[in-house]
């Protein structure tokens, strides 16, 4: 997969692109696969580029590379590094017959961060905070717990990727669960 460099386009004929949709096929075949190929629309010459060239495929065929192009990336903060986290957790005990029941309130904040080195506006990832609560009934061994995460059922985006210009610089994003609760039950056996 070519990695930040640049092909020039009158350089890529047909012959080329043959050439390259060949080796891939000849490498498909023997890993038991097919080839499915990912072009760009066909250029001034007539010519639909694949997505994908090795620049060492490239260079032995006679096409030119350049190095992409030089970034300063100086001062930047890295991807999915927030400056500041914070978490917070409260809990209160209450003597409930031969047990006890537990309170328990968790958040987690994080300030604002970047999903990519690059630190853009499209890279911005906004500050979140998640609010989690349970309730615990612990007795003689038994532990019954009532618990509930996302209680304010936002959608935080965590992270987000920007895709190639082969698949249309779209943006996928990752975000918290939805509010999710359940039940759980344990026993401790012996001692």
């Amino acid at each position: 997969t070519a990695v930040n460099y640049v092909a020039r386009e009158d350089q890529l004929t047909a012959a080329v692109v043959d050439a390259a949709l060949a080796a891939g096929r000849a490498l498909d075949i023997r890993n038991g696969g097919t080839l499915q190929s990912v072009s760009y629309p066909a250029n001034s010459a007539g010519v639909s580029i694949p997505a994908y060239f090795s620049r060492g495929f490239l260079q032995a065929a006679g096409v030119e590379t350049l190095e992409g192009v030089p970034v300063d990336l100086d001062g930047n903060s890295l991807p999915n590094a927030p400056e500041h986290t914070l978490r917070v957790g409260l809990a209160y005990t209450f003597r409930v017959g031969a047990g006890d029941l537990i309170a328990r309130w968790d958040a987690y904040w994080q300030s604002e961060s970047f999903a990519r080195e690059f630190n853009t506006v499209g890279d911005e990832i906004d500050s979140w905070m998640q609010h989690n609560l349970s309730l615990i009934y612990e007795r003689e061994g038994w532990t019954a717990r009532f618990w509930m995460r996302n209680v304010a059922n936002d959608d935080n985006v965590t992270g987000k990727y920007l895709t190639s210009d082969t698949s249309g610089f779209f943006r996928n994003y990752f975000v918290t669960e939805p509010r999710i609760f359940g039940v759980s039950l344990r026993h401790a056996f012996g001692d």
